[in-house]
């Protein structure tokens, strides 16, 4: 119906990139923002004991659909404990600012870490989808997620998350022909990768060979 009344719709970048001949080239690097991260439950309480790998934040998964319509169903019937489990699995130490006590709580990995925020909210899939167009797949783009709860050193402490950022960039620049890898960063991605930056030894000697636009 949509075209009958505008028109056939447009190409989306990526098939016309695609006709215009452009292939994927250099490896893709996405640093996400603030909450739009998937978290899930790798160890919890009693209460969450159905909640293993399960999202607790972010995604358009049903999971992460249904845990809050589940919590916010029990409050209203008066049955508090499952908001207050979700809040108690979502909260860091006050002291370490680490996981409480038999918790674990965990940022999903791979693109779908931050592809969605929740269903209909698109983060980066839109922009992995246009690449996929042109041939990039999962061993040339990387969503670099962290756990935007923890404080920048913590997500090393705990993860070793810059680390991974690291060897992850190192792999797919040397399996990519030497192409450098284009970092794309989005919210509190631009001040994490900053500090990434500052963390990685030498760092203008390493981003000179790893790296080249970062946007």
């Amino acid at each position: 119906m949509s075209e009958v009344i505008t028109g056939r719709l447009p190409d989306p970048p990526g098939l016309k990139l695609k006709k215009e001949g452009l292939r994927a080239k250099h490896p893709v690097v996405f640093v996400p923002g603030i909450v739009t991260g998937g978290l899930e439950l790798w160890e919890g309480h009693q209460c969450a004991n159905k909640l293993f790998r399960k999202r607790l934040w972010g995604g358009r998964s049903e999971n992460f659909i249904r845990v809050f319509i589940e919590n916010f169903k029990l409050f209203w019937d008066g049955l508090f404990c499952s908001p207050l489990c979700w809040m108690e699995h979502m909260s860091l130490d006050n002291e370490t600012g680490l996981d409480p006590v038999g918790i674990r709580v965990r940022p999903v990995t791979g693109l779908v870490a931050a592809d969605y925020f929740a269903l209909g909210y698109f983060v980066w899939a839109v922009l992995i989808a246009n690449l996929a167009q042109i041939g990039y797949e999962e061993k040339t783009m990387y969503m670099a997620s962290y756990d935007w709860r923890l404080s920048f050193q913590n997500t090393e402490v705990r993860d070793q998350t810059l680390s991974r950022i690291k060897s992850n960039i190192e792999l797919m620049v040397s399996t990519n022909g030497g192409n450098k890898a284009v970092v794309v960063l989005h919210s509190m991605g631009v001040v994490y990768f900053l500090h990434f930056m500052k963390w990685v030894e030498t760092p203008a000697r390493w981003r000179r060979r790893w790296t080249g636009l970062v946007c």
